[in-house]
Order: structure tokens, then sequence, then C-alpha cells
């Protein structure tokens, strides 16, 4: 199953490198310039009250650590309490960041082999 899979990766990768030549070709710029004038240079995301202008990674996968922080420095809070689903072994998730803040709350993992990889001084 490895080297077939890696196999199919490749030729989906190599089909999506073809399509977007085509579409680079056929509208006489690339995807790269359009991204840059339509999406990055666009005055709509510029704004600083945008989240993702916030983001910042310590646990998270993808920046959430600092988007949760920005949404309560804006909203506020009246506990420091959390719940997170699918934690896996807890490294990776949005709350492991409000834990070493001094945060509490409950885990909720579904995979018992995952649930064994939580390091005990994290469990609450």
């Amino acid at each position: 199953m490895g080297l077939n899979f890696i196999k199919r990766i490749s030729q989906i990768r190599n089909s999506l490198n073809t399509i977007q030549k085509k579409i680079d070709d056929d509208k006489g710029f690339t995807t790269t310039q359009f991204l840059n004038e339509h999406l990055f240079n666009n005055p709509k995301y510029l704004s600083s009250k945008r989240l993702n202008k916030h983001e910042y990674q310590v646990f998270s996968q993808n920046g959430e650590d600092g988007i949760i922080q920005e949404i309560f420095d804006r909203v506020g809070y009246t506990n420091k309490y959390f719940i997170e689903f699918g934690v896996e072994n807890g490294l990776e998730c949005n709350s492991t960041n409000l834990l070493y803040k001094g945060w509490s709350g409950l885990w909720i993992e579904g995979s018992e082999q995952q649930c064994e990889g939580v390091k005990p001084g994290l469990a609450i």
C-alpha cells in the first residue's frame, strides 16, 4: 500500500502542477500574481482587525494559539475553563497553551491509543 500511495500522491501533484500551469498560461499571469493582487494586497485583508493577523503557534497546528489569545483579548472572559474535542496526545491542540497560562478544562479524545500518550502533567 505504501508504494502505491506515494505513486498516487505523485500523480496528483503532477496533475495539479499541470492545471496550475494551464491556468497561468490562459490568464497571462501567474497564480502568485493573482493572489497578490486580489488577496494579499486587498485592503479588506490588510485590516488589523482581521484575526489572521494575530496567528502564532505555540502548541496549535495552524496559528490558533494567537487567534484564541486575540479573541479573548477582544471579548474578555469570566472564567478560565475550556473544553476541547479531539486532542490526540495533547501536544498539538488549541488548549495546551491555555493550560500553561493557568487555565483548566476538559479534554475529550475518542482514541484510547492517543489517550495513553497524554502526559500526566497536562491532563486535568
